[in-house]
């Protein structure tokens, strides 16, 4: 198993942006999140640990609570009372990107996935990466 925590805010993958020729492009803000994905993955996961088997992934996304909140939307959002609006499957998105040939040598090898978003005292990713049980 090999679980590691990124210290950023999780970024919603972007819609592709198209050129005026028709041509569609990765957002910059996009590529240079999952960069940041592959570059701490890279710290926690060695090239021999590049899963080639079924795999399942654990993700939890969590955003800070914002300044502009009071003491007791901030207690609710601790709470699971309120959570966080952004699309969890566009989360997913951009850290499976992030995680490509990194933790595993192709995303079509994720066969399972749990996921939530919640609101913390500061913005982190947490990941878990395990094999099937079956492998």
């Amino acid at each position: 198993m090999i679980s590691f925590i990124i210290e950023t805010k999780p970024i919603p993958k972007g819609r592709p942006r198209f050129t005026r020729t028709g041509h569609s492009y990765t957002p910059k803000r996009t590529k240079d999140y999952e960069k940041l994905i592959s570059d701490t993955a890279r710290e926690y996961i060695s090239p021999d640990q590049c899963l080639d088997v079924p795999v399942i992934v654990n993700a939890c996304f969590n955003f800070a609570i914002p300044k502009s909140y009071n003491a007791l939307k901030k207690q609710d959002c601790l709470s699971g009372m309120v959570l966080p609006v952004a699309d969890l499957d566009n989360l997913l998105k951009s850290l499976l990107d992030g995680l490509n040939k990194i933790a595993f040598t192709d995303d079509t090898l994720v066969q399972r996935i749990k996921a939530q978003k919640k609101y913390a005292h500061k913005d982190f990713i947490e990941v878990e990466i395990k094999k099937c049980p079956a492998f």
